[in-house]
């Protein structure tokens, strides 16, 4: 009766461990959207967003494509922490 209880509670958490490896970059992305989309809203209404959202890196405008509906912080550099949050300026 133990082993079988223990077989179901690895069955159960090897489960639970793939769901959340499968589920980590959809979470992810979704929360860098929402960053994004802040950082936008606060710059097109003239304040200064907080320097939690700006994490050392100076905001300089917001790149706007209208057909594909996109929107990106341009943020001056072109190092890989930058780029991972939006768009750089060389």
């Amino acid at each position: 009766m133990k082993r079988i209880n223990r077989k179901l509670w690895l069955c159960c958490l090897l489960i639970v461990l793939g769901i959340g490896i499968a589920l980590y970059p959809v979470v992810c992305r979704n929360h860098q959207q929402r960053r994004q989309q802040e950082l936008i809203r606060l710059f097109l209404q003239g304040k200064t967003p907080p320097e939690e959202l700006l994490q050392g890196k100076e905001l300089l405008g917001v790149l706007w494509i209208p057909k594909a509906d996109c929107r990106l912080p341009i943020f001056r550099g072109t190092e890989e922490d930058v780029l991972e949050v939006g768009a750089g300026l060389l």
